[in-house]
């Protein structure tokens, strides 16, 4: 069960460096590339540690900052952002120490633009630091100058330059003609895949925060209670303990009334119904914690009741799923994995072991932490968080659902979550 004690620091800063900045440089000089310039707000919060409000605002691809690397000077890292922004420095240590400005869309366009305009958005015990002043003389009049005056900073101009986001290098591009932009997309998939100690203690944080909420939201249940009147109670939940959900898709798997044993997921236009006893309800929940992603959850039964059909099921994921976690070590492949599970079901003698579903992805900044273009047979690596789902399908009083996530070791799969494997959740 949840303990009432638990608190997470909601204002605590992230630590000051999340990436994995071996990694970055290695990848790098694997794929030919002299520098980096890095404009998904995703990874500009893993290289950076700047992930203010507007990230979310502006989205994923369309966000408001940039970092830029050179592969040749590693210790001058830059990062871009807007003026108006300068301040979250003030509270977010970070390992970038050159900070650069660029005028953004709040500042008057009607009237002449200076450097001291910055000034006008921190305060005077802010303005008279040295870290401060180092960015004021770097403020940028647009976003692309900022980007450019980094890149020919870094002696990147003529070199080979990879961009996450192909779609903005043109802008760039266009004021640098001698310099050659390749594709580092997939380079920071694959450099994020392996998490740092810091990621990895902001994701058991995120995991903590998920397992307490979904363990209060079933202890507040009462007759009456619908399928709607959960979603919005774990969103509620969540909220209080200081994470975030995204557009109110917390419940990812749909649970309807019923005898089919159909695999739904929740589009969130569903018909409402009341929790009936005796129904099984899947949790598989998402949302983020400082940024980072959480998943996972188990099964409820709806009043605690439990026949021997519904308990053995339980038993037998729960077995399954451990029997998978101990065996996910480094250089073991998914299908591997999922005979293993599989083997499982038929040795317990369950009904239709092939219909049971046993896949895996990874999480961390993403919901799908993997490289993409790799096969979908890959291979477990250490250091990658996996998310391992456990379904076995069946209608609304034998349907069964377990996920773990955690960190993969030689010794198999460290979960984060703490409750009993093979039990169903009980208020």
């Amino acid at each position: 069960m949840a303990k009432e004690e638990l608190t997470l620091n909601k204002t605590e800063p992230r630590p000051p460096q999340l990436c994995n900045i071996g990694r970055l440089l290695t990848a790098m000089a694997g794929r030919g590339m002299d520098g980096l310039l890095s404009y998904y707000s995703r990874n500009v919060l893993y290289l950076s540690g700047y992930g203010a409000g507007t990230t979310g605002i502006y989205g994923e691809a369309n966000g408001v900052a940039a970092f830029v690397l050179s592969r040749h000077e590693p210790d001058h890292p830059i990062v871009i952002v807007p003026d108006f922004e300068v301040n979250f420095f003030r509270y977010q240590p970070t390992w970038v120490r050159d900070i650069r400005p660029y005028r953004s869309l709040i500042l008057p366009l009607d009237l002449p633009w200076n450097p001291d305009m910055l000034d006008r958005f921190a305060p005077a015990e802010t303005r008279s630091q040295p870290w401060f002043l180092a960015a004021k003389a770097n403020y940028s009049g647009s976003f692309i100058d900022a980007c450019v005056k980094a890149l020919r900073d870094l002696g990147l101009d003529k070199a080979t330059v990879g961009f996450d986001n192909l779609s903005f290098a043109p802008f760039v591009a266009d004021r640098l003609t001698d310099m050659k932009v390749v594709d580092a997309y997939s380079l920071m998939k694959y450099v994020r895949m392996v998490k740092t100690d810091a990621e990895l203690r902001l994701l058991r944080e995120a995991h903590l925060l998920n397992q307490t909420a979904i363990e209060k939201v079933v202890s507040s249940y009462v007759p009456g209670m619908t399928w709607h009147d959960l979603n919005t109670a774990y969103f509620l939940e969540v909220t209080r303990l200081g994470g975030f959900v995204v557009d109110r898709g917390s419940l990812v798997l749909f649970n309807p009334r019923g005898s089919e044993a159909v695999v739904q997921f929740a589009s969130g236009l569903e018909p409402d119904f009341s929790l009936e006893p005796g129904m099984h309800v899947m949790f598989d929940c998402h949302g983020r914690w400082k940024g980072y992603n959480w998943d996972g959850g188990k099964t409820w039964v709806v009043g605690g009741e439990t026949g021997v059909p519904s308990r053995r099921i339980a038993r037998v994921c729960g077995d399954a799923l451990e029997e998978v976690l101990n065996a996910a070590r480094p250089g073991v492949r998914l299908s591997q994995l999922q005979a293993l599970g599989r083997r499982v079901f038929e040795r317990h003698g369950v009904p239709a072991p092939e219909s049971a579903l046993i896949y895996f992805h990874g999480v961390g900044l993403d919901n799908s932490e993997h490289e993409w273009g790799t096969p979908a047979d890959w291979v477990m690596e250490a250091g990658t968080v996996v998310a391992v789902h456990i379904y076995y399908p069946g209608d609304e009083r034998h349907r069964y659902y377990i996920e773990e996530v955690g960190v993969v070791t030689p010794s198999g799969i460290d979960r984060f979550f703490t409750w009993d494997m093979g039990q169903p959740l009980t208020p």
